[in-house]
């Protein structure tokens, strides 16, 4: 299972399922002592996928759904050899228990099914055909990506759009998505570190410290984050993505203009070794189609916007 899965920084069994950890257990831990609903959310299986090369005519599995955020829309995504086959879901879930099962070409081939975004999906009776070969996958990087619900997968209706997603297709590196929607700078979601050294770290934060918190506590926060992403990860690279653009940034929050967290977000980050600042405002096109009706989730197809400039960003970063 260790070998065939990605983006799962730890994997354990629960009543008989599979069940894809994407933090570790004091990042849950803390989590769970102090906000529920993130708590919940930390279970959904962003980016988690099942990725390997098989002769096998068939492969599946039954899961067990479990709510992880506010949508009710939940898909897998199949792909062999980097095309997309299937998309397997419903809009509204309303059954939490199901199969998955593939019909796969002959020969040897990649095959990749991308998890639920939103949801959490445990697995059990993982199966190819017997006598089959299951070859693991290898990846010359491992990304760690820290955000909120942007990073998370809000609103890409298809977990393969989403913009961690793309960037592991596209870059063919193992992503762990860290995403929460909802979420701040707070050292809480560090924990004490993901239990591996990543290749490179990226963070999206920062939209809704600006939309929904005092100025003093984001500033503070601020200057307690990236001290300790620093000292958990002080050899890595670290690439801070500055806050999207969004539909209604010119109001005045109580952090002030818009601009102005922006501006303190990029100060604070660059005051360490191995930091790259990118602009989050000029990763994707400012149209309100490229949006969900809030004008602050990019769809799927704003995630296809923003992705090939990101990962334009990173490959400079990673040379």
């Amino acid at each position: 299972m260790e070998k065939t899965v990605k983006g799962a920084v730890r994997i354990t069994e629960e009543h008989g399922f599979w069940c894809f950890h994407r933090y570790s257990k004091s990042q849950e831990k803390y989590y769970e002592f102090n906000n529920w609903d993130f708590y919940r959310k930390c279970y959904a299986t962003a980016g988690v996928r099942f990725d390997f090369y098989t002769d096998s005519r068939v492969f599946g599995f039954d899961y067990e759904l479990h709510a992880a955020s506010s949508r009710h829309f939940c898909y897998f995504d199949a792909f062999v050899d980097g095309v997309l086959t299937d998309h397997i879901g419903i809009d509204r879930v309303t059954d939490t228990e199901a199969s998955l099962d593939l019909i796969l070409p002959p020969g040897k081939k990649r095959v990749t099914v991308w998890f639920p975004c939103l949801f959490g999906a445990m697995v059990k009776n993982v199966a190819v055909d017997d006598g089959s070969s299951v070859e693991e996958v290898g990846t010359d990087k491992r990304l760690l990506m820290i955000g909120d619900s942007i990073t998370h997968g809000y609103d890409a209706r298809y977990p393969s759009k989403a913009y961690p997603a793309i960037v592991a297709r596209e870059m063919d590196v193992d992503v762990v998505n860290q995403g929460i929607g909802g979420d701040v700078y707070h050292v809480g979601n560090l924990g004490d570190g993901v239990g591996f050294t990543p290749d490179l770290i990226t963070v999206l934060l920062g939209t809704n410290d600006w939309s929904g918190r005092k100025k003093d506590h984001f500033f503070t926060s601020l200057e307690e984050y990236y001290e300790k992403l620093d000292r958990l990860y002080p050899d890595v690279k670290k690439a801070v993505i500055t806050p999207l653009w969004r539909g209604d940034n010119r109001r005045i929050t109580d952090v002030g203009l818009f601009k102005d967290a922006v501006k303190a977000i990029a100060s604070e980050a660059l005051k360490y070794n191995g930091v790259t600042v990118i602009d989050g405002e000029k990763l994707i096109d400012h149209r309100e189609n490229l949006f969900s009706p809030d004008i602050l989730h990019p769809n799927d197809a704003g995630f296809e916007n923003l992705a090939p400039r990101l990962i334009s960003e990173l490959k400079k970063i990673l040379k």
